[in-house]
């Protein structure tokens, strides 16, 4: 079953997701942070004095590791082993650096190896955990775990000298592959190269200018990268937030920009990348870029251009685990829009290949991720983000809202990672299915067709015009004028000589309306008013007779096909409480 934590101020607590969202674990501890292991086996808490680890099928704690101020942890690949990361302390004078990062076995917490390092920068392991490689000085060093001897590690170092390293990433693929981005120089360009990690032979390599920095993401197979390159200022002037652009690299020896500058043929558009993702099952990736309105394109395995998905204020992407499903949302300055689509089985680029099922508003969210169980995704509202407001939000791929939980103050949020199987768990809970009916969920955006303005007398519906005061509950007439009058002085000589010409208008119209046959015709009654001398029994039957015409007015509201907030769901769904509150005290 799917599971996830979230810190908020009143501690941590781990939960299960649909259908039940019970609460498995929690403590009031302050807890800075969390981190999951790849395969989900363990979780481990991080306290500013230790770090807690749990084994997450039973949620029972298998080892304590004693830190001082630990600021960040991650696990291998297995989970076999975890690396920590402590402030960074400059020694005093003549005394040794303090190593400050460190390697443990994860079920033992025996400390394997510790060194020193400035940057919050963490090892990287290989998908068997045969090896770890760190950054040192622009080279790599490389360590045998098998050979690890904490009193003397330089003895199963080897180094990566091919290149001069900036940026490094290792692959998860069973032929591991190292990437190495070097930045810029005077009397160079940047270049990204790939090589062979055993043999460290070059497999590809693309140079190019204007990139000071760089983000890896390797396909799921780890033989595919693509780098997203950024400088820190555009030199055409063009944009304030610099330049990007997107390389893709692959051991079949392609090596190129993936085209996304606009051309007669391409139909591209100028402007940053926000976000790229690959398929998690196929080798293609999708690319959220351009200026508002980006466009968001899938390309297959060589960068050629598959399908157009969307254009619009959209700036993040998120490709559910099967491969199935798509997020393309608008966060940050944007509405907070997501839309969901549905990628059929024969491929994105087929005919009906994308269809789009739903439209949903999460607005202020900073953090959207898929359950890798199931067939539900999640949003949120952090603390950092926004400060009122917060909470978790999880979803059903047809854009139903199934779940709401609202806290103070929440700090951090993530689902459990699942690299087996997923669960069966896909059907929506019965508790909202009905929300489906018409194709609509609570919060889903409908679209409706625009028209020209008929009042409600025309469309076959009673008036909502009223001549009662809402707040009083009193007609209008009964209500005294609160005009200043000079005691004395005949009404017609108070007035302007304006205000009194259109009284003598009102009473001539009066006259002239008395011989029509609807003024012969009797008034009707006024309308009723409860005094202040009402019994409390009469009070309590008008507020639910109020809550009833509200419910029947929602009603109509969700058969025309608008969206309804979560509170007026739960207001439906409590009519039949009302009606039995209402004939028990009618029975009285």
């Amino acid at each position: 079953m799917s599971q996830f934590t979230y810190i908020e101020n009143l501690g941590i607590k781990v939960a299960n997701g649909s259908p039940s969202f019970g609460i498995l674990l929690e403590s009031p501890d302050e807890v800075k942070s969390f981190v999951y292991s790849d395969n989900g086996l363990y979780c481990a808490w991080i306290y500013s004095t230790c770090i807690k680890i749990f084994e997450t099928k039973s949620n029972t704690e298998v080892s304590t590791l004693q830190t001082k101020s630990a600021l960040a942890a991650t696990f291998s690949p297995m989970g076999s082993y975890i690396c920590v990361h402590e402030r960074y302390q400059k020694p005093a004078n003549n005394e040794p650096q303090i190593k400050n990062q460190k390697i443990y076995q994860t079920t033992t917490a025996k400390l394997l190896f510790e060194f020193s390092a400035k940057s919050l920068s963490q090892p990287q392991f290989t998908a068997t955990e045969s090896h770890f490689t760190r950054l040192v000085d622009s080279e790599i060093h490389i360590y045998d775990i098998s050979k690890l001897n904490p009193d003397s590690p330089t003895a199963t170092t080897t180094k990566f000298s091919k290149s001069v390293v900036s940026q490094y990433s290792l692959s998860q693929g069973q032929r591991p592959l190292l990437a190495v981005f070097t930045k810029q120089s005077a009397k160079a360009p940047g270049a990204l190269k790939l090589f062979d990690f055993t043999s460290h032979s070059l497999l590809a390599s693309k140079s190019f200018y204007k990139a000071d920095s760089i983000s890896f993401f390797w396909n799921f197979v780890g033989t595919s990268l693509l780098g997203l390159t950024k400088s820190d200022m555009d030199t055409t002037g063009k944009s304030y937030y610099g330049d990007t652009n997107l390389f893709l690299l692959s051991v079949s020896g392609v090596d190129q920009k993936v085209g996304l500058a606009p051309t007669e043929v391409s139909g591209g558009k100028e402007g940053a990348v926000h976000d790229v993702h690959w398929n998690p099952k196929k080798n293609e990736f999708i690319v959220c870029f351009g200026s508002m309105p980006s466009k968001t394109w899938i390309f297959d395995g060589f960068g050629r251009k598959v399908a157009e998905v969307v254009e619009g204020p959209r700036n993040s992407i998120r490709w559910s685990k099967d491969g199935r499903n798509i997020l393309v949302g608008g966060f940050g300055n944007l509405s907070g829009e997501l839309d969901i689509f549905e990628i059929s089985v024969n491929g994105a680029g087929s005919s009906g290949g994308i269809k789009k099922v739903a439209t949903v508003n999460a607005e202020n969210s900073s953090f959207c991720e898929w359950d890798p169980y199931t067939d539900f995704f999640m949003t949120a509202i952090m603390y950092k983000r926004l400060k009122v407001d917060n909470g978790i939000k999880i979803w059903h791929k047809s854009g139903i809202l199934v779940e709401c939980i609202q806290v103070k103050e929440l700090f951090e949020v993530g689902w459990k990672p699942d690299l087996d199987e997923r669960s069966k768990i896909t059907e929506v809970p019965p508790k909202w299915a009905g929300n489906s009916a018409n194709g609509a969920a609570s919060e889903v955006k409908v679209e409706k067709k625009v028209g020209a303005y008929r009042p409600p007398g025309a469309r076959g519906k009673p008036a909502t015009f009223s001549l009662r005061s809402a707040d009083l509950d009193t007609p209008f007439e009964s209500v005294k004028s609160t005009a200043t009058t000079i005691p004395g002085m005949a009404e017609e000589e108070q007035l302007s000589k304006t205000a009194l010409k259109n009284k003598k208008k009102r009473e001539a119209k009066k006259a002239g309306d008395s011989d029509s046959p609807a003024a012969n015709s009797p008034a009707p009654p006024p309308p009723a008013v409860i005094t202040s001398n009402a019994t409390e029994k009469e009070k309590k039957i008008k507020a639910l007779n109020k809550k009833l015409k509200q419910i029947a007015e929602i009603k109509v509201r969700r058969d025309a096909g608008e969206k309804l907030e979560l509170t007026q769901i739960q207001k439906m769904e409590s009519e039949s409480t009302v009606l039995q509150e209402l004939e028990k005290l009618q029975l009285e």
